[in-house]
C-alpha cells in the first residue's frame, strides 16, 4: 500500500496505465501530489508478483504535470505522455518524458496541442512510426467531442477528426488501440454510456456502439487487446448507492460483450487501464479511494474468468 506520504514526500497517488519492459517487469505512470500541493508524475517499476522494484517522482518547475500514458519503443525505451495541468483553464498540452530501458530519465518537453481546449486521452505509436492521439475537444458541459489525430515520425499531422461536433452530447476520448486486425480501437463515453469508435488507420469510421450498464452511468477509460483477438476494457460504472466501482470487461471486435466484473469497496474505486499478461492473467491499474479520503494508486490482478489473485495497494 503506498501510505499517504513516502519519505514525506507524497500526499496522494493516483495510477493511469501500465505497459510491460523489454526486461519483463511492468512499468507503472500516474500522479502524485507534493508536499507543496504541486503534481508530478509517479513511476513505478514492478515484476510479475507485483513486488515495486522502484519508485520515482518526477516534478516540473513552475508547473504541474500528470502523467497519463506509457508508449514503449522498441529499443526499450519509454515515452512517458501526460499533460501540463492549469487550475484556473481547461486547456491542457502535452508533457513527455523520455524513460531508457536503463531505467534513467534522458529528455522531457511541453507541448502545444493544437486547438485551444482539449484533453489528452491516450497516445500509441504505430509500427509505421506514426502515432495516433485520442482525446477530447472540450466545449461547454454538454458539447465535448471525441477527438484523434495521427501525426508522422516529424509531428506532421496527416488527419485531424472530430467523431462528433457540437451536437449537444457529451462524448469524451480517453484510450486507443490498434486491434489484430490492423484497425483503430477508440473509447470514451458518450452521455451515460461507454463508447467505441473503430476507424481505419486513415481515421474513416468502420463502426461505432454504445455499451450500458444498468448498474449506472458508466464510462470507459481503458482498451487493450488479449492474445485471443477480444479486447479488455475498464474504467467505471456508478452504483445505485452513487459510488463508484471499477470494471472490467471482455469484447470481441463487434462490440459482444462475453465477461463483466465489478470491483470495489465501500468508497470509490476506478479502473485506469488492463492489460494482458504473458500467462493469460489480467491486471487493472486503478484508483481507490480510502477511509480518511485520500487516494491511492491500486492493482488488481484476476484470472482470465476475472476472478481476483490478488490486490495490492
Amino acid at each position: 500500500m503506498l501510505e499517504d506520504t513516502i519519505n514525506g514526500e507524497i500526499k496522494n497517488s493516483e495510477g493511469h496505465d501500465i505497459a510491460q519492459l523489454i526486461n519483463g517487469n511492468y512499468l507503472a505512470l500516474g500522479q502524485c501530489t507534493m508536499a507543496n500541493d504541486s503534481l508530478a508524475y509517479l513511476v513505478l517499476e514492478i515484476d510479475q508478483e507485483l513486488n515495486i522494484i522502484s519508485r520515482d517522482t518526477i516534478a516540473a518547475e513552475g508547473i504541474n504535470i500528470v502523467g497519463r500514458k506509457i508508449v514503449v519503443k522498441d529499443n526499450g525505451d519509454c515515452w512517458l505522455t501526460g499533460e501540463t495541468v492549469d487550475f484556473n483553464e481547461q486547456d491542457k498540452d502535452l508533457y513527455y518524458v523520455v524513460r531508457a530501458s536503463d531505467g534513467t530519465y534522458t529528455s522531457h518537453k511541453q507541448l502545444g496541442i493544437i486547438g485551444s481546449n482539449d484533453n489528452m486521452g491516450n497516445i500509441i505509436g504505430l509500427s509505421d512510426n506514426t502515432t495516433i492521439w485520442c482525446g477530447t475537444l472540450l466545449g461547454n458541459s454538454s458539447d465535448d467531442a471525441l477527438r484523434t489525430f495521427k501525426v508522422d515520425e516529424n509531428g506532421g499531422i496527416l488527419f485531424d477528426f472530430f467523431f462528433k461536433k457540437f451536437n449537444l452530447i457529451t462524448e469524451r476520448g480517453h484510450d486507443v488501440a490498434e486491434g489484430g486486425d490492423g484497425n483503430l480501437y477508440h473509447v470514451g463515453q458518450k452521455s451515460g454510456n461507454g463508447y467505441v469508435v473503430v476507424t481505419q488507420t486513415n481515421g474513416a469510421i468502420i463502426q461505432e456502439f454504445e455499451i450500458s450498464d444498468g448498474n449506472g452511468d458508466l464510462v470507459i477509460y481503458g482498451i487493450s487487446p488479449t492474445s485471443s483477438g477480444h479486447f479488455l476494457l475498464t474504467g467505471k460504472v456508478s452504483t445505485s448507492s452513487m459510488k463508484e466501482q471499477a470494471f472490467l470487461f471482455r469484447m470481441n471486435s463487434n462490440g459482444n460483450i462475453d465477461l463483466k466484473k465489478y470491483f470495489g469497496g465501500p468508497e470509490d474505486d476506478t479502473g485506469e487501464k488492463v492489460i494482458e499478461l504473458s500467462d493469460k492473467t489480467y491486471v487493472i491499474l486503478g484508483t481507490s479511494t480510502i477511509a480518511t479520503g485520500n487516494k491511492v494508486l491500486t492493482f488488481i490482478h484476476t484470472d482470465s474468468n476475472g476472478e481476483v489473485f490478488g490486490e495490492n495497494f
